[in-house]
């Protein structure tokens, strides 16, 4: 329900997922995901990013709605231990 209303947003981890508070309530924002220990890393969009990702779209004849960005590798803490 609170999806439906624009209240949370479902982010994918792989199977699983987690929801979090939506752009209406907290600044639009990007997860880095530990593959190893699961961590998951907020970070803000660049400078430039969202014109970046319209012109994209755009180029393809694609008139993008909203985006999510979700990168998944090894944390510092993870690579360090693993070494």
């Amino acid at each position: 329900l609170f999806e439906k209303l624009g209240i949370v947003t479902r982010i994918q981890h792989g199977w699983k997922y987690r929801v979090e508070l939506s752009d209406t309530f907290t600044p639009h924002h990007h997860h880095l995901t530990c593959q190893n220990c699961k961590r998951v890393i907020s970070f803000d969009e660049p400078s430039g990013f969202d014109s970046m990702i319209t012109e994209i779209a755009t180029s393809k004849g694609f008139v993008p709605k909203h985006h999510n960005l979700e990168i998944y590798g090894t944390c510092q803490v993870c690579t360090i231990v693993n070494k």
